[in-house]
């Protein structure tokens, strides 16, 4: 296969509105030419895909809004489609395992100095499994949680619980 080449083109802005709260803005326009994806009749062949542009704006929120109170935010909306045909996709198809919308958030709260907790979001819109857009994996939101035992001595421990609510979800596929 021929090497991969990307342009990224990327304008962004940041604004602390409030002292220790950063909020940001970036949009992006990549072009990947050369790309690879597993093929949609052999996921053990991987083939070449063409040309490929992804357009996307994020937006994001980190700080501590409060005494102990940590966040972390970011919402991005992208479009990422084929530009040019291959043997497994038209020009115009979306491009495999990447969401049209994604949001996160994650809120850590200090409860005493040796105690914290975190609580926090992930979502995604549903993708295409493979180059020919006919394999879907939907969408979700997951839910997680954590907990901070704190600095005694050098030692800290910290446990976290992945998809509190036991959603089905597919974040990826092979």
């Amino acid at each position: 296969l021929g090497p991969e080449r990307f342009v990224n083109t990327e304008v962004g802005a940041k604004w602390e509105p409030v002292p220790r709260l950063l909020m940001t803005v970036a949009a992006y326009d990549l072009v990947r030419s050369n790309s690879a994806a597993p093929s949609a009749l052999d996921p053990g062949v991987i083939v070449q895909t063409g040309k490929q542009n992804t357009k996307g704006v994020e937006l994001s929120l980190s700080g501590s809004p409060a005494v102990r109170w940590d966040v972390m935010a970011a919402l991005a909306t992208q479009r990422a489609r084929i530009v040019s045909r291959t043997s497994s996709a038209p020009a115009g198809a979306r491009v495999p395992l990447v969401p049209e919308r994604t949001f996160s958030l994650w809120n850590r709260f200090q409860l005493h100095d040796l105690l914290g907790v975190g609580l926090g979001a992930i979502s995604q819109t549903q993708v295409f499994a493979a180059i020919d857009n006919t394999v879907v994996l939907p969408g979700f939101w997951r839910f997680d949680a954590a907990l901070y035992l704190g600095s005694v001595g050098r030692l800290s421990a910290q446990v976290n619980v992945e998809n509190l609510l036991n959603a089905d979800y597919f974040p990826t596929s092979h």
